[in-house]
C-alpha cells in the first residue's frame, strides 16, 4: 500500500515472487494492512488505515482479481488498525497525542470499533474511556491517554492491550464491540508506549517504548 495503493503478491516461491494485482483503484494512501477471514462467508479481505480518517476494505478471495467492499469514512484518524481474531470487527486505533486539537476540554479518549459483519454496509461506532477505572482496593486509577496507537490480543483469554502513549490500556474484548478497559499501565521513565505483544498464551505482556517519540524523557532501557 501507499502512494502507489495496494499491491499483492505471490511469494510461494520467495525467490521468484510473482505480482499478481496491482493498482487498485481506490487504495492510494493505504497503509497498516491486515487480512482476515470472515466468519460468516469465509471469504477473505484486506483491510487497511486509509489516508486522513477512512478505513477500506478489499476482497482478495481471488487475490488477482481484488474488488473493493466497503469504504468507511464516519471514524477518526486512521493510523493504524486490527482485527479482533476470529471476528470481522476492526478497531481503529487513532494515535492522538496528548492534547491534540480534535480533543475538546474536558472530553475523553476513544477508540473507532468498524463492524464488517456486512461487508458492504460495515457500521462504526466510537468506544469512549472512562475519565478513571479502580483498581482492586477501589481506589481510582487516571485514564490521561486520549487514544491507542496500536493493538494486541489474547483471544484465549479475552483479552485486548494497547500501547496508548502516555500509558498502556489492558482491555476486555469478550464483548469486542463494547471492549472494556480493566487496567492501566504506568511506568516511570517510560518514553512512550508504542507497541505491545502478548506471550505464553496471554499470560505475559511485551511493551515497547519508542524512545525519541513526542514525550522523549530516557532511553529505552526496558
Amino acid at each position: 500500500s501507499g502512494a502507489s495503493g495496494l499491491r499483492i503478491v505471490d511469494i510461494s516461491d520467495p525467490l521468484a515472487p510473482v505480482l499478481l494485482a496491482s493498482d487498485i483503484e481506490n487504495t492510494t494512501g493505504t497503509r497498516d494492512i491486515e487480512v482476515f477471514v470472515h466468519p460468516d462467508n469465509g471469504r477473505v479481505y484486506a483491510v487497511m488505515a486509509h489516508g486522513g480518517s477512512r478505513m477500506t476494505l478489499v476482497d482478495v478471495t481471488d487475490p488477482r482479481f481484488p474488488a473493493i467492499a466497503s469504504i468507511v469514512t464516519d471514524i477518526g484518524p486512521a493510523h493504524n488498525i486490527a482485527v479482533v481474531p476470529g471476528t470481522a470487527i476492526v478497531y481503529n486505533s487513532q494515535s492522538l497525542p496528548t492534547g491534540n486539537p480534535t480533543q475538546q476540554p474536558g472530553s475523553v479518549g476513544h477508540i473507532d470499533v468498524v463492524d464488517f459483519t456486512d461487508p458492504v454496509k460495515p457500521t462504526a461506532e466510537k468506544v469512549r474511556f472512562p475519565t478513571f477505572i479502580l483498581d482492586p482496593t477501589g481506589v481510582p486509577i487516571p485514564i490521561a491517554t486520549v487514544a491507542c496507537h496500536d493493538f494486541a490480543f489474547a483471544p484465549e483469554r479475552g483479552l485486548g492491550a494497547c500501547g496508548a502513549l502516555t500509558q498502556a490500556l489492558i482491555w476486555d474484548i469478550t464483548e469486542p464491540l463494547q471492549p472494556a478497559i480493566v487496567q492501566v499501565i504506568q511506568i516511570d521513565g517510560n518514553s512512550l508506549f508504542h507497541s505491545q505483544w502478548f506471550a505464553q498464551n496471554g499470560d505475559l505482556l511485551i511493551l515497547g517504548d519508542e524512545f525519541d517519540g513526542v514525550l522523549v524523557r530516557a532511553p529505552c532501557w526496558r
